[in-house]
C-alpha cells in the first residue's frame, strides 16, 4: 500500500491540478490569517494595558484594531469559501470520472464475470464506494492539509514565544501518533464492513426485484422481508460500531492534546 493516500487519484486530480492549485492558495491564506489574528489581538490588548498605565489614557486605537481584526475576519470568510469551492467541485468531478470510468469498464468485461459476481456488489462500487472517494477527496484531504499547516503555523508562532514551553506542548504527539495508526486500521477494517454489508443489502434489493414473481409465486415474502430486515440490523449495527470508534477517539485526543 502506498504511503501517499493520494496517489491512487493522481491520475483522476491532473485534469484539474489548476482548481487544485487554486483552492489550496485559498488555503494557505486561510491558516495565514487565522495565525495572524491573535497575534493582532494580542497587540491590541498590550498596548491598551499600556495606555491604561497613563494618566490620561486615549484608547482610540482600538477601533482601528477592532476594524483590522473585522477585515481578517472577512478575508478568511472568503479565502474559506474559495478553497472549499474549488476542492468539492473538484472532488465532485473525479467523482463523475470515476463513475464513468467504471460503468465504461463494466461494459469491456465478458458474460462469465456478470455470472459470477453479485449484482449489489457493482452497484455498490458504482454508488457508495465513489460516494466514499468524494468524501475523502473533499473533507479528507482539507482536514489533512488544514491541519498540517496549522500545525507549523502554530508551532513557528509558539517557538518564536517560547521554545521550551513549545517542546512541552510536543509530549503528547508520540502517544497521539501510536493512537492514531492503532485507530486507523481499525477504521478501515469496520468501514470496510460497513461496505460489505451495504452490497449484500443491494444484492437482496435486486434479486428481489428482479424475482418478485417467483417470491410471489411460492409465498417467499414473509422470509423475505425477514431476511431483509436481519440485513438492514446488521446493518446499522456495524455502523453504531464504527460511530462508537469515532465517538471513542475523537474527544480521547482532544484529552490529549488538551493536557
Amino acid at each position: 500500500m502506498s504511503l501517499n493516500p493520494f496517489k491512487p487519484f493522481a491520475s483522476y486530480l491532473r485534469p484539474y491540478r489548476w482548481a487544485l492549485v487554486i483552492g489550496l492558495t485559498f488555503l494557505l491564506g486561510e491558516q495565514l490569517v487565522s495565525v495572524s489574528i491573535p497575534l493582532v489581538l494580542e497587540r491590541a490588548i498590550d498596548q491598551a494595558r499600556a495606555s491604561l498605565d497613563q494618566t490620561a489614557p486615549d484608547l482610540t486605537f482600538l477601533t482601528r484594531y477592532a476594524a483590522l481584526i473585522v477585515g481578517l475576519g472577512l478575508a478568511q470568510w472568503s479565502m474559506a469559501f474559495g478553497m472549499r469551492w474549488h476542492l468539492a467541485s473538484t472532488s465532485y468531478r473525479v467523482e463523475r470520472d470515476i463513475r464513468q470510468r467504471y460503468f465504461a469498464h463494466l461494459l469491456t468485461l465478458p458474460i462469465g464475470y456478470f455470472q459470477q459476481a453479485r449484482t449489489g456488489d457493482l452497484m455498490a462500487r458504482a454508488t457508495n464506494d465513489v460516494e466514499a472517494v468524494q468524501r475523502y477527496l473533499s473533507h479528507g484531504f482539507r482536514m489533512f492539509l488544514s491541519a498540517i499547516l496549522g500545525f507549523s503555523f502554530s508551532m513557528v508562532a509558539m517557538c518564536l514565544y517560547d521554545w521550551e514551553l513549545t517542546l512541552y506542548a510536543l509530549l503528547p504527539m508520540p502517544i497521539m501518533t501510536v493512537i492514531l495508526r492503532l485507530v486507523g486500521s481499525r477504521v478501515r477494517q469496520r468501514y470496510r464492513m460497513v461496505q460489505e454489508q451495504f452490497a449484500s443489502i443491494s444484492t437482496c434489493l435486486q434479486e428481489n426485484l428482479s424475482g418478485m414473481r417467483v417470491v410471489k409465486a411460492f409465498a417467499r415474502r414473509r422470509g423475505e422481508i425477514d431476511h431483509f430486515t436481519r440485513l438492514n440490523d446488521e446493518y446499522v449495527e456495524r455502523n453504531r460500531s464504527l460511530i462508537y470508534l469515532y465517538s471513542t477517539f475523537f474527544p480521547f485526543t482532544f484529552l490529549i492534546s488538551g493536557l
